[in-house]
């Protein structure tokens, strides 16, 4: 029994020509779920640099003009929801595994601050609240 070669439509080398592209624009690279990869030490650095606004009332720069605005003296719900950033583009580039590790570093930056330094009422739930919303939402779009 032979088998023939069954001409394509138009319609089934569009789809492929599509899928084709959608899996050639993903990380696919060994070196994109790496330390080699740029996307790690952009995320590094946004992290820091995020890190740095959540904490900087605390450190002598706070009397400098720039950093004693409210947006860095107030409630930090602001650098919170701003840490969603890092979180889904690690999800984006190194799926699960990035989405939960950065996750995990949110909670390590955002807790000192609810426990030891928060004036703010309940600070611990509106922490945990952002670390557990981003996390869910950052899982979803790894998925």
């Amino acid at each position: 029994m032979t088998t023939k070669s069954i001409p394509k439509s138009t319609l089934q080398r569009w789809e492929e020509s599509i899928v084709a592209k959608v899996a050639n624009s993903l990380p696919q690279s060994k070196t994109t779920k790496s330390v080699w990869s740029p996307h790690f030490w952009i995320i590094t650095a946004l992290l820091a640099l995020l890190t740095f606004s959540y904490y900087v009332e605390q450190t002598p720069l706070v009397t400098i003009p720039p950093f004693n605005h409210s947006f860095f003296t107030g409630v930090h719900d602001m650098q919170r929801v701003l840490f969603f950033i890092p979180i889904v583009y690690a999800a984006v580039i190194f799926r699960v595994r990035g989405s939960l590790l950065t996750s995990f570093l949110f909670l390590c930056v955002v807790l000192p601050r609810a426990l030891l330094f928060s004036p703010y009422s309940n600070p611990l739930a509106r922490a945990l609240s952002f670390v557990i919303s981003a996390a869910l939402f950052s899982l979803l779009i790894a998925t």
